[in-house]
């Protein structure tokens, strides 16, 4: 079979060809002699050739997006050497995802422009459908997947960028989300949280400036991060699961915090809010974490602010028993007087405190 035969049984490019003959000279003769072992090695290599150009794709935005970011810090230096534009570093204490119940789950009303937080050096907002904490479940459990570097998965470093990827089977999803028999509804949940995510965007506003005559003169920059998930690709027919994970919201939100949330521990917390307010106290490297109004805290964590304060309260005050009972808060947490909220975190919840 010659080059120009191959190119057509196989639906290859005259490029795409080139490069098999050149990198797999193996795949290449493989595919020459007609073989099914070639036939299922070619399409390995378009699926990993997939993932490349998405990785490298998304890679090449974060490195524009770190220059763009250094370059706005670098303008908002005043004249006596000092920032007063800074770009936010903990962006955990205040999160996208609500905790909803199963019939707000179901029928997801749109956000667009959300606050999550808006502070002097700019502000985070977010468009698209109202997430869950199961849906963040889900995230944290890819995420935990790509930072075990587990087959199929990794964190790729090459040539100086960075992949963020998982592929393969949604079974090792639902394993950490604790199901051991899952079923088909549990599957489709999982997916659909991930397509969710995958539509998910998150934009950056920062102003800068520099100081003229005591006055501050400020120039607001926007950098739009598209989605949590660059990639999300499923097939029904070999149930094969893709996701890339967006390199700007892993290293501007997520690659802070992830190596200090126990995946597991946060599952097998009982309340939506219950975990919401573990990622919180989980953000805080000091002991005593928080103290201050309750709604405040309930704010932060995303509760309805449209309850009645004796609802919210109630929410609170189950939220951290919970925590303290899982060994996560101390017994000295919880309300100091009607409105104040104290928590003071566990020893060892942290990793390198054992």
């Amino acid at each position: 079979m010659d080059d120009l035969q191959i190119c057509e049984r196989h639906s290859l490019s005259s490029e795409e060809l080139e490069e098999i003959k050149s990198e797999k000279n193996g795949l290449y003769q493989a595919i020459k002699a007609n073989s099914p072992a070639g036939k299922a090695w070619l399409a390995s290599w378009r699926r990993q050739k997939k993932i490349d150009e998405h990785v490298v794709l998304m890679s090449n935005q974060a490195i524009i997006f770190k220059q763009k970011i250094e370059n706005i810090i670098k303008e908002g230096v005043d004249e006596n050497g000092s920032e007063w534009a800074s770009y936010p570093t903990d962006l955990t204490r205040c999160s996208p995802f609500f905790p909803m119940g199963k019939q707000e789950m179901a029928k997801r009303i749109f956000l667009e422009d959300y606050v999550i937080v808006s502070a002097g050096w700019g502000s985070i907002k977010y468009t698209g459908p109202k997430l869950s904490i199961y849906d963040e479940d889900v995230l944290m459990a890819v995420l935990a997947i790509v930072q075990s570097r587990a087959k199929d998965s990794g964190i790729l470093n090459e040539k100086g960028k960075t992949h963020y990827y998982y592929n393969g089977s949604v079974l090792p999803i639902l394993r950490l989300l604790g199901y051991e028999n899952p079923n088909k509804d549990a599957y489709k949940m999982v997916l659909r949280s991930l397509n969710l995510l995958s539509v998910a965007g998150v934009k950056l506003s920062v102003s800068v400036g520099k100081k003229t005559n005591s006055k501050k003169e400020k120039d607001q920059k926007i950098i739009q991060m598209a989605s949590i998930l660059s990639t999300f690709e499923w097939n029904e027919k070999t149930k094969d699961l893709l996701v890339v994970i967006n390199p700007f919201f892993y290293e501007m939100y997520v690659s802070k915090t992830v190596t200090f949330i126990d995946v597991v521990k946060r599952v097998n917390l009982s309340g939506t809010i219950s975990k919401a307010l573990y990622r919180f106290v989980q953000s805080h490297r000091e002991s005593g974490v928080f103290r201050g109004h309750f709604l405040t805290l309930a704010d932060v964590l995303n509760v309805n602010l449209s309850n009645q304060n004796y609802e919210i309260r109630r929410a609170l005050k189950k939220a951290i028993i919970e925590l303290i009972d899982d060994g996560i808060l101390t017994n000295k947490s919880g309300f100091d007087s009607q409105d104040i909220i104290y928590l003071e975190r566990a020893e060892r919840t942290l990793p390198g405190r054992d």
